[in-house]
């Protein structure tokens, strides 16, 4: 059994993360007077750009005047409002030399900035032009690609916990039976007891994940002890306000409280655990699990004083 028993005892002395002021993470609202002008200002931008991106890029801002337009026709707007999805369509060739020119980094505009984030299923290649905005390809399989405009630069290209998430196989039976979202859920300002997942010596609690054929996937958290926890804490209540009030990106479970065989624990990172080849793991039920699991901790940690506290954000 591993020494650490799944807590990072590393030194934490800089916070994890900060919040970001309210909104930080949510796409801005502008009026239609606003809206006019950032379109205004992005159609100067075009004759800037040549070839494959001239016609890409014309196509998307294209796509969001009309979807602008589509909001006007629909009922009156008064104040900021936040601008409908933008759904780009484009030739092959034109989204190829898109990903191209996103991997080399290359753009006549000055200030562009480039961002490609890999994962197991799905790949992003985005690219923001300052005064234009942030158009992102996000493709799942060869044939299913969307492409997104948005006409600012989109949190995508800010600091995100899943910038150095890694991806790491294994068997679903491994990962299966510590499904756990569900009592985080359900746990609303108070602490959810979870059960946890051993993979190479080292815990991980299943915070859910998605499945198609024989593709199974899960959202692997890591955890710390409280104690050696230095950043924001939350209970499940108080992490939604904050991801719906945008203080922190949404799925973001960073600074989650819970309790691992009986102590307050800290979620720090997120690792995803796949299986391409599962062949149908029952589950344990609930009951079965929680009795599975250990009560107290063999390394004999001190109890927690705080055990009825809930988390505060």
């Amino acid at each position: 059994m591993s020494d650490q028993f799944g807590f990072d005892f590393a030194d934490m002395a800089e916070p994890a993360y900060a919040e970001l002021p309210i909104g930080g993470w949510l796409d801005p609202q502008f009026t239609t007077a606003e809206f006019n002008a950032i379109f205004e200002r992005a159609a100067l931008v075009l004759p800037a750009l040549s070839g494959a991106m001239a016609i890409l890029f014309g196509g998307a801002l294209e796509a969001a005047k009309e979807e602008h337009a589509k909001m006007l026709a629909t009922c009156e707007r008064t104040g900021a409002y936040h601008l409908w999805r933008v759904d780009v369509t484009a030739e092959a060739s034109l989204i190829e030399a898109f990903k191209a020119a996103c991997i080399a980094r290359e753009c006549a505009v000055p200030g562009a900035e480039f961002k490609t984030l890999a994962e197991k299923s799905m790949t992003i290649h985005a690219m923001y032009v300052p005064d234009f905005g942030s158009v992102l390809v996000r493709q799942w399989a060869a044939d299913n690609i969307g492409i997104d405009y948005y006409p600012w630069r989109d949190s995508f290209f800010m600091p995100s916990f899943r910038d150095e998430r890694r991806v790491v196989k294994a068997l679903e039976s491994v990962f299966a039976d510590a499904y756990c979202a569900d009592k985080i859920a359900e746990s609303n300002e108070g602490i959810a007891s979870v059960p946890v997942f051993m993979h190479e010596g080292r815990e991980y609690i299943n915070d859910g994940g998605m499945s198609h054929g024989t593709y199974r996937e899960c959202g692997g958290w890591s955890f710390c002890s409280m104690a050696d926890w230095n950043g924001p804490t939350y209970s499940y209540r108080t992490q939604v306000k904050a991801w719906d009030e945008g203080r922190t990106e949404r799925g973001d479970r960073r600074g989650l409280v819970v309790r691992v065989r009986g102590h307050l624990a800290v979620l720090t990172g997120e690792t995803i655990f796949y299986d391409d080849d599962a062949i149908g793991f029952s589950r344990a039920s609930s009951d079965e699990a929680d009795s599975a699991a250990p009560d107290d901790d063999e390394e004999g940690w001190p109890e927690d004083e705080t055990e009825d506290e809930g988390a505060t954000a």
